[in-house]
């Protein structure tokens, strides 16, 4: 981390977590508005193919209690 990051790190920690919580707004938002059309149009195009599988049958889906069982063990191996 840079000097001026670091330092403007420090400023953003004696904030209160509301004004953090604006503050992240604003930068995400901020982020949002640089991102590449075309990619937002593949992850749209992407996002319907998939929702469009799953309305017709095509997608075999699993219950999200056994998907974070199988993380947990997972995760515990690896410690």
């Amino acid at each position: 981390m840079n000097a001026r990051v670091k330092k403007l790190s420090d400023q953003i920690r004696k904030l209160s977590p509301d004004e953090q919580a604006v503050l992240i707004d604003e930068l995400l938002g901020n982020l949002h508005h640089r991102v590449d059309p075309e990619i937002e149009k593949a992850w749209t195009e992407e996002a319907q193919r998939r929702w469009r599988a799953y309305l017709q049958g095509g997608v075999k889906t699993v219950p999200a209690d056994q998907v974070f069982a199988k993380l947990g063990k997972k995760r515990g191996k690896g410690r």
